[in-house]
């Protein structure tokens, strides 16, 4: 253990602890138990710290722990203490970081356009002169790469793609080995969401070398995770799969839980591929139950989409389609009640392909019309060309019909 308080001061002590902790969240992950330990000893020694921001700054690491632990309510009471301790001045920088760490919250549970407000407040005060070299993670990466994955999902595909840009030229400037690890992999993501397979390819194998090298574990789970579901993209479902499962197992191995449920989702959908819809909808309930579990919504509708259409392609045939019909209805709403107006369009587009193989076309159409008009910043991704080429298969066969 660094520190003996009998040979130390308190004050060198904590600041010796806080280093322990930023060490062990860069190595294993920042839901590690040795994370914990490292916040909870320099806890400890606090109530004699002088400097009066030290005890936010400790909360905000254990927040970060229990946050990625999945613990979402623990981990918001002490994002919001610590919101409410700061203000934009005199400290700017542990400001940033406190309202990073509510972000990163409430991004989770679901609250996109709060998630996404805050970031614009957070990312209009940065300068990257705040950005500290020997920090773990600079507060303005984290806020575009979280706020580039929540754009997509609002449906904005093409505001997504500038926040990436921004984030891979901050990292550049930065030159900070984390931020550039973390760039890549979130690049990777957005990519791999527009359906910009090779570019997301090539973001992702970067990831995973710069995470390889720095030793960070928690970012080379996700960055193989992506890595695994763009190989599957690109028609290697087989090894995307075996991929995906390595990367969550490091994942879990860091002693995170946190988007979890996500990365079984991605794995499902590459059973889809391998035409193995039992097997999907078997990784997709076991998803379910752990968002459920930590109270994490943010990727909900997609769980309920794809349980939908995992459900009807057991069932197709059938005129029993019920039970999968309505949970791409529930998918649909949900979309829409969290303004995830990109995930929206894609459950209107499964619930119109199962209406318009029961002679539901006219429904179909009106309804992915709508999802469609909602996105205009959608245009240049897969998911609206996928759309477009249905519709106008649709209006065919409606024209050949009457």
């Amino acid at each position: 253990e660094l520190g003996h308080n009998n040979v130390l001061g308190n004050g060198q002590a904590l600041q010796l602890h806080l280093l322990q902790a930023a060490r062990c969240i860069a190595l294993d992950g920042y839901g590690a138990a040795s994370v914990e330990a490292a916040y909870l000893r320099a806890a400890a020694l606090c109530s004699d710290a002088q400097d009066p921001t030290m005890r936010t700054r400790v909360e905000l690491g254990l927040e970060a722990c229990y946050a990625m632990r999945g613990d979402l309510a623990r981990a918001r009471a002490l994002a919001e203490a610590a919101v409410h301790a700061t203000d934009w001045q005199p400290h700017l920088r542990l400001a940033l970081q406190a309202r990073w760490a509510w972000i990163n919250v409430v991004f989770h549970q679901g609250h996109l356009e709060q998630a996404l407000a805050m970031a614009d407040a957070c990312l209009a005060r940065y300068e990257p002169s705040l950005h500290q070299p020997r920090a773990v993670q600079d507060p303005a990466i984290m806020c575009l790469s979280y706020s580039a994955w929540g754009l997509f999902e609002r449906g904005c595909a093409g505001q997504a793609l500038e926040r990436v840009q921004r984030l891979l030229a901050l990292a550049q400037r930065l030159d900070h080995p984390f931020s550039h690890a973390v760039a890549h992999g979130f690049a990777a993501s957005v990519r791999l969401f527009r359906g910009e397979l090779s570019e997301g390819l090539a973001q992702a194998e970067e990831a995973v070398r710069r995470c390889s090298a720095g030793e960070f574990q928690a970012w080379l789970a996700h960055a193989r995770v992506i890595r695994g579901r763009l190989w599957a993209a690109q028609g290697d479902a087989r090894a995307g799969l075996a991929e995906m499962e390595a990367g969550l197992a490091l994942w879990l191995d860091t002693g995170a839980r946190i988007t979890g449920a996500t990365y079984l989702a991605f794995q499902a959908e590459a059973c889809l591929m391998l035409g193995e819809p039992a097997e999907a909808l078997g990784r997709l309930l076991q998803a379910h139950e752990i968002a459920q579990r930590h109270g994490e919504h943010y990727y909900e509708a997609e769980l309920l989409r794809l349980q939908g259409w995992s459900r009807w392609l057991l069932r197709r045939g059938q005129t029993d389609v019920q039970e999968a019909r309505a949970l791409l209805q529930r998918s649909l709403a949900l979309a829409r009640a969290q303004g995830r107006l990109g995930f929206a369009l894609r459950s209107a587009l499964a619930l119109g392909r199962l209406d318009a193989e029961h002679g539901e076309q006219d429904e179909a159409i009106l309804r992915l019309e709508e999802a469609l008009s909602a996105v205009p910043d959608h245009h240049g991704c897969a998911d609206a060309r996928e759309a477009r080429q249905t519709l106008q298969v649709w209006h065919a066969m409606r024209r050949r019909t009457h």
